[in-house]
């Protein structure tokens, strides 16, 4: 009797036999990993303009790599932060590949906050051609996702102009786009306008002397 299952196909013969032992490999030989590494420490960078200047530097073959860490979900272990540096990156480089993907995101995405950095990445190209699925974010369940496609409205707006943004949603949408628009567009005036004004103190407030 032997312990190991009986397999009617016959075994190959392995080179170096069956046991062999572990081969440390110099990462740096590896040249699809030092693209990986490269790229995911270009999505770390903390400070916005250095960012900025480095997203601009990314190349077709960096670009690549970006695409796919947008896509890894939790199960992949990258970072959310990293992820969503990389969905924002896209936006830099206007491809079809990319802007496809980026749709898909908003539209398809797994969880809210994908879709919604994927919205705002969309507004940040100053195109209308995506701008059915920033509207469509408007109707969402999740907060931060309504959020960001009002975030994003304004800032479309803010780059082009706030007629055009309207006429393309008439002509997407019609009379129901135009209400979500404006509704969304009048609340993102009333925030910058309160955070202009400061945080309003009042009676009830310790910090400071009473105001009407």
């Amino acid at each position: 009797m032997t312990d190991q299952p009986l397999s009617p196909e016959p075994e190959l013969p392995a080179p170096g036999g069956r046991h062999r032992p572990s081969v440390t490999v110099d990462r740096g030989r590896i040249p699809a990993l030092r693209v990986r590494e490269r790229v995911e420490t270009i999505l770390r960078t903390h400070d916005f303009s250095e960012a900025e200047r480095a997203f601009g530097q990314l190349t077709p073959e960096d670009l690549v790599v970006v695409r796919v860490i947008a896509q890894e979900g939790a199960a992949s272990g990258v970072e959310p932060p990293v992820r969503y540096a990389a969905i924002a990156a896209l936006a830099r480089h206007p491809s079809a590949a990319n802007l496809n993907l980026l749709t898909d995101l908003a539209r398809l995405g797994e969880d809210f906050y994908v879709r919604g950095h994927a919205v705002l990445a969309l507004a940040h190209t100053g195109s209308y051609a995506h701008l059915g699925a920033v509207l469509a974010a408007l109707e969402a369940t999740e907060p931060f996702e309504r959020a960001a496609a009002v975030k994003a409205l304004r800032h479309l707006a803010a780059v082009t102009s706030e007629e055009a943004v309207r006429a393309h949603a008439l002509a997407l949408g019609g009379e129901e786009a135009m209400r979500r628009l404006d509704a969304a567009l009048a609340a993102a005036g009333r925030q910058a306008a309160e955070a202009r004004r400061g945080p309003r103190v009042t009676e009830a407030d310790p910090g400071g002397p009473a105001t009407s």
